[in-house]
């Protein structure tokens, strides 16, 4: 009995592995019955990729229809939103998020500018004032004969220094380290 189980068990293993298929070399086929199954080949191929990019089609579309309805849902909601007070304050808080930074970047810039030249025009003053106290020869009325009276008499007095001393050196260095100071803070 056993081995009656154990052939049958074997035969049926042995019909399971046969299939239904036929194998034939190319050369023994005639050549147009050869085209006309790689004909059918090729077209079973193109109906495959047709179906495939259908298939496609069809979610690509059915995606495009989800995100319409959710951007259209988003946008009614926040028009919606944007209309109250509470919306309104929200727009102003993104735009302010958004050129914050720029706005007082560019207020600080134009202050910073502001008092840099008003400091540069009072030192140029006051340099150029020390400059030809010091450095230049002072004239001072002595007789005045009264007002459009002429002749005025004049005393010149000599200057502190010699026109040729480091004072005039002094003097333009100075004012030009201060002035190089002030351009850097003002561009920095």
């Amino acid at each position: 009995m056993k081995k009656l189980v154990l052939v049958l068990s074997l035969m049926l293993f042995a019909f399971a592995g046969y299939s239904q298929e036929i194998v034939i070399d190319q050369k023994d086929i005639p050549p147009e019955i050869l085209a006309k199954i790689k004909a059918d080949k090729e077209l079973q191929l193109i109906d495959e990729r047709i179906a495939q990019m259908g298939e496609w089609a069809g979610k690509g579309k059915e995606i495009g229809i989800a995100v319409k309805e959710g951007l259209t849902a988003v946008k009614d909601v926040a028009v919606d939103f944007s209309g109250t007070d509470v919306g309104l304050f929200t727009m102003v808080l993104i735009a302010w998020h958004i050129v914050a930074d720029d706005i007082i970047e560019i207020g600080g810039s134009l202050i910073r500018g502001t008092v840099v030249i008003t400091i540069m025009i009072f030192m140029t003053y006051f340099y150029v004032k020390s400059y030809f106290k010091t450095c230049t020869s002072q004239k001072h009325l002595t007789s005045d004969p009264g007002f459009m009276k002429y002749p005025k008499t004049y005393e010149y007095e000599e200057p502190y220094y010699d026109r040729d001393s480091a004072a005039q050196s002094v003097h333009f260095v100075s004012w030009a380290i201060f002035m190089g100071i002030l351009i850097s803070i003002m561009f920095i």
